[in-house]
């Protein structure tokens, strides 16, 4: 119509549907919210017969509500029909507002005691409700993450504009974990072999770092075949009546023990929760796979975060998969951001021990999403992981220049342990001093092979080793230049 062509016609950042047809002049942005998050909201019978019910039980007759996020049609509708006194609804486009409005006539309702705000309920005072504080705040955003949305926030925004004596509806909400095997799971975030091809290479890009949704990859776990590994875990409990800052965990990091019920493979943890809408429990919905709806699904879904065995993988360099025996002690460490809305996981065999734990480096936040965490147990941060790491890389080096068949050499790596400097990189050498390529590496080979006592490269090494050391040189490079004249096949790595 004209008049949505001339509301959005000085909106150049949005793309806009044709000039001709049903969704003319409508932001293509919207459309597109409206088709993925309102229907399957508007779809889920349980959740909006828990909005009702509890409602009802609140009888806010002659009170003032507040509604805000995408359910808010419904819950406005409730309100009215059982006596509300007035409806401010947040957050609402123009463009919604028109459809917010005929909804609501057709269904009965007055729309002279609702009004609306585009504002977000970050960005709305007093002032602009009338000066009328609200008696009911009624939430909807929720995530697979139930904190994801900026829930704890809003209700902390939202005080200011509350009596003193209001209610915050859902009640309040638990936030499980559990650790899972599933061919589904494996078969979406890894490959392995085709026939006699072996695939395995390409696990080296797979995430097993940060917490992924089902509704951002349009898979929905109740249709996988998943196995219990653990049972459901608690790891938060969020009470929104009243609201405290108590509600929050106070450590940035948790962890959680639990025993496999089970051997297998543990391919990811997974989260979900349960909602309550009433004070006595008697209303509410769960976002489990094995309980949930396709409407849910949609809507929420759930969160996985992959596994690997970090223990294993200092050994390989792609993602070993987690396996455990029937009664092992795993420990699950959470790390969670400031405002505990973004969660990772990592899965560790035996207890795990955090008393050594550091305080976190706080760091911008435009600039992270998290704030960092102390190291973990298993990184290369890690002072002996790192150094068996240098030893392998090195012996690795050597035997491929000797043309040996790879493996482990105790002597060697006993001679490297003792001899830490051996692998740290030697201070610049000026390009004049620079000697004939390939020669460097074993000027190294031979310091390890004579157990060299230096520690911070070769500038420490004695002045006695340092005169058998350059003899040497000079007669690998006579050698060297000997071999050239000799055959115009030699080259430089003849001297290994």
């Amino acid at each position: 119509s004209d008049e949505s062509s001339e509301l959005y016609e000085d909106d150049p950042k949005h793309e806009f549907f044709g000039e001709s047809g049903r969704l003319a002049g409508k932001k293509a942005i919207f459309v597109e919210v409206a088709n993925e998050r309102l229907y399957p909201l508007l779809n889920d019978k349980q959740r909006i017969e828990g909005y009702e019910n509890a409602i009802k039980a609140l009888n806010p007759k002659g009170k003032h509500a507040i509604c805000a996020g995408d359910g808010a049609p419904l819950s406005a509708l409730f309100l009215l029909r059982n006596g509300a006194a007035r409806v401010s609804v947040l957050d609402v486009s123009p463009e919604f507002k028109k459809c917010f409005d005929m909804f609501l006539l057709k269904n009965g309702a007055k729309l002279s005691r609702v009004k609306f705000f585009e504002s977000s309920i970050e960005n709305v005072n007093l002032d602009d409700l009338g000066g009328v504080p609200g008696d009911i705040l009624v939430l909807h955003d929720f995530d697979a993450w139930f904190l994801g949305h900026g829930v704890h926030s809003q209700i902390v925004n939202a005080r200011c504009l509350m009596a003193d004596t209001y209610v915050t509806l859902p009640h309040k909400a638990n936030q499980y974990i559990q650790l899972v095997e599933s061919q589904d799971i494996r078969e979406m975030s890894s490959a392995y072999t085709y026939k006699d091809v072996h695939l395995s290479e390409f696990n080296h890009f797979r995430d097993t770092d940060k917490l992924k949704f089902t509704r951002d990859h349009g898979v929905q776990l109740s249709r996988f075949d998943l196995g219990a590994i653990s049972p459901k875990l608690p790891i938060l409990r969020y009470q929104m009546n009243p609201i405290e800052a108590a509600n929050l965990p106070n450590k940035r990091r948790v962890v959680i023990e639990t025993r496999a019920q089970r051997s297998g493979i543990i391919d990811a943890i997974i989260t979900n929760w349960d909602m309550t809408f009433d004070q006595h429990g008697k209303y509410k919905i769960s976002t489990d796979p094995r309980n949930s709806t396709i409407s849910r699904e949609l809507l929420y879904g759930n969160g996985f975060q992959l596994v690997e065995d970090h223990v294993q993988k200092k050994k390989m360099h792609i993602p070993v998969p987690f396996r455990v025996e029937k009664g092992e002690l795993l420990s699950i460490e959470a790390r969670l951001s400031e405002d505990c809305q973004d969660v990772r996981f990592r899965l560790h065999r035996g207890k795990l021990n955090l008393n050594s734990e550091k305080k976190p480096q706080q760091i911008p936040q435009q600039q992270r999403g998290l704030p960092r965490f102390p190291d973990l147990p298993g990184t290369k941060k890690d002072p002996e992981q790192q150094q068996d790491e240098m030893i392998d890389k090195f012996l690795e080096y050597r035997d491929r220049k000797l043309g040996r068949r790879p493996g482990m050499d105790e002597d060697m790596k006993e001679t490297l342990a003792r001899n830490p400097h051996i692998m740290q990189d030697p201070v610049p050498t000026p390009p004049h001093l620079q000697p004939p390529e390939g020669f460097l590496p074993q000027v190294v080979y031979n310091c390890a092979m004579n157990n060299t006592q230096s520690t911070t490269g070769m500038q420490q090494i004695p002045d006695a080793e340092m005169e058998r050391i350059d003899q040497q040189k000079s007669e690998q490079m006579t050698e060297s230049d000997t071999r050239s004249d000799s055959s115009s096949k030699s080259s430089p790595d003849s001297v290994w």
